[in-house]
């Protein structure tokens, strides 16, 4: 069994004064997230608006000519972050072109270095659909380079991708003068989608694409109108739009989670509520999606699900608990590693780890199968300690994960495996000291501002591998940052479509109560 590396654990140093103080953070905390759970136990928060819906959103009014009101208050709202924040290429690009003066579109070099050097999967696909929006805001022409070839939904992919291609399909072949490519089955399938209203199971800017591109098809008028009605309904307070509308399902496993590693006993009551609500929510091939009203299911948030129902040690969940890991087992990938949505889909590393985790947890799958996912992530590790990142902008969230994961693997203390999961640690933990910034916290990555998130995902991690001191400043970093009413702030990490970031502000509550949850725990096993 592998148990908490003792590297930079090993004395007795611990600062009472450190410990009372995260204790006291962590109370307040605790208190603040219990009280975020709904009486039918679930954590809802509202996604914050995005420039990039807004200024679509924006284009296709103006377009239209509907919706004055609406019109002004997405500008108000734009203008807003343009004065607030720093907004990067992507975001300033569309601003401009649509509250200044048309001017030249942005450098595609420069745009594709934003989304393709990120190192995520669909390069090509991503690369069609910003360069699409790029045109669509701009007046630029489309991109030339692809071919009917390259819109052809692949098989693993989820049903809004297949959406989203057939949309950027009908949008190039518009624009290109290429109208042989629209076939009538395509224009059926997005009709469809509108005509359900299925504002919950696609994201906003997904039907922002499919209503751009059924505006440029003859007799699609009522239904272009209908599309544009639902979106304007979806108008937040602050004018603007978001890219999802919900995301129940992940926050309050998330939750769950933090506050069972917070008090048990304590948060007994809340937790079975909160159990009962996911064991509700499970979709009929064993998983969850990631909000209510969603059919796509996906390993993270099964991940997440299982994990917390299986803690739950109650006969009620045996049966959820059970389908759930059949859904895992059965998504495996032959390089042992675990994809987001679809088995034919690429393995990536936060989602291996996160099934690992689970699945350990849960003591429903054979070593051998845990062991495979170990591999896939120990052999894809960089020589910096760091992995590829997926559905996260910080380096600090797949090390989180991937050495949690190996920390609840059963390995020979002697065997080959265990030596590799040692250098791997030693390699992560070197970074993390390293990338820590001068005042205690993590940013994204190394150089960049420190934040909540960012810094509770390192915490976690320093607090299953050593590095007493680094763990010591994080925490006296993340207690100071705490609000005075008991929870915190961040920028956000969650990105979609990748690697464009949007904000669910609870996700800092509880990420920050997982890491003083951990971070407690390591102090006291080294006192």
């Amino acid at each position: 069994m592998h148990f908490l590396s003792s590297d930079g654990f090993s004395s007795p140093r611990g600062d009472l004064d450190l410990g009372r103080r995260v204790a006291a953070a962590r109370a307040a905390l605790e208190r603040r997230l219990s009280a975020r759970v709904n009486p039918d136990g679930a954590v809802r928060d509202a996604p914050q608006s995005r420039v990039f819906e807004s200024a679509l959103m924006l284009r296709l009014l103006r377009l239209e000519e509907v919706y004055p009101e609406a019109q002004a208050r997405i500008v108000r709202y734009l203008e807003t972050e343009r004065r607030a924040k720093q907004l990067g290429l992507f975001d300033a690009a569309l601003v401009r072109a649509v509250l200044a003066a048309p001017a030249d579109p942005p450098e595609l070099k420069e745009l594709d270095s934003c989304f393709s050097g990120s190192g995520h999967f669909a390069t090509r696909r991503k690369r069609m659909m910003f360069r699409a929006v790029v045109a669509l805001m701009s007046g630029a022409r489309f991109d030339g380079e692809f071919r009917e070839a390259d819109f052809i939904p692949r098989d693993e992919y989820q049903l809004w991708v297949r959406l989203e291609v057939i949309a950027l399909k009908i949008l190039y072949a518009t624009h290109l003068d290429r109208r042989e490519w629209i076939k009538k089955e395509d224009v059926a399938v997005l009709t469809e989608a509108l005509r359900k209203g299925t504002s919950r199971k696609q994201t906003v800017l997904r039907q922002l694409l499919i209503l751009f591109a059924l505006r440029s098809i003859p007799e699609q008028e009522r239904a272009v109108r209908l599309g544009v009605e639902r979106l304007v309904a979806l108008q937040g307070r602050d004018g603007g739009f978001p890219f999802i509308l919900g995301m129940e399902i992940f926050c309050t496993a998330t939750a769950g989670l933090a506050l069972a590693s917070a008090g048990r006993d304590r948060n007994r009551s809340t937790l079975a509520s909160i159990a009962d609500y996911l064991a509700g929510q499970q979709q009929p091939d064993g998983g969850w999606a990631y909000a209510e009203g969603v059919d796509q299911t996906d390993v993270d948030d099964t991940s997440y699900c299982l994990e917390l129902l299986s803690s739950m040690g109650a006969q009620r969940y045996a049966e959820p608990s059970a389908r759930a890991a059949a859904y895992l087992l059965a998504i495996q990938r032959q390089d042992g590693g675990f994809p987001s949505f679809a088995r034919g889909a690429d393995s990536e590393i936060a989602m291996t780890a996160g099934a690992m985790m689970a699945l350990a947890s849960a003591a429903l799958a054979p070593a051998e199968i845990l062991h495979r996912g170990a591999d896939y992530i120990l052999e894809r590790q960089k020589s910096d300690g760091t992995f590829e990142r997926s559905w996260s902008l910080s380096e600090t969230s797949e090390i989180y994960r991937a050495m949690v994961a190996m920390r609840r693997l059963q390995v020979e203390p002697a065997s080959a495996l265990s030596a590799r999961i040692d250098g791997a640690v030693n390699r992560s933990r070197r970074y993390l000291e390293r990338a820590q910034n001068e005042d205690g916290g993590w940013g994204h990555v190394p150089g960049t501002a420190s934040d909540v998130i960012s810094t509770s995902y390192a915490l976690i991690a320093l607090s299953h591998i050593g590095g007493r001191v680094a763990l010591e400043r994080g925490l006296l970093h993340l207690v100071s940052h705490q609000q005075a009413h008991g929870g915190f702030v961040s920028v956000p990490d969650q990105v979609g479509p990748r690697p464009i970031p949007y904000d669910v502000p609870v996700l800092a509550d509880i990420f920050a109560l997982l890491a003083l949850n951990h971070g407690l725990a390591a102090l006291a096993r080294s006192s």
